[in-house]
């Protein structure tokens, strides 16, 4: 599991950001990532940025030094 919180994010990424997609019946950016095996959702946000923010503050408070982040500095 540890290797997958490395991964890259996926070609068709629309958002640009790891763990944000667009969730169509809301009309809002999405950020959820997967803790534990769980999969967590992290919010609903008017732009892909605060998600892609969103996602990184959670993504480091849950794993740590072995966060991969881009948006926010560890």
């Amino acid at each position: 599991e540890e290797n997958n919180r490395n991964s890259r994010k996926k070609s068709t990424n629309t958002s640009g950001y790891r763990g944000v997609h667009f969730n169509k019946q809301t009309n809002k950016w999405q950020a959820r990532a997967r803790v534990n095996g769980k999969r967590c959702h992290i919010g609903l946000y008017d732009n892909p940025l605060d998600a892609g923010i969103a996602y990184e503050n959670f993504i480091v408070k849950n794993h740590g030094v072995f966060a991969n982040t881009i948006l926010i500095s560890n």
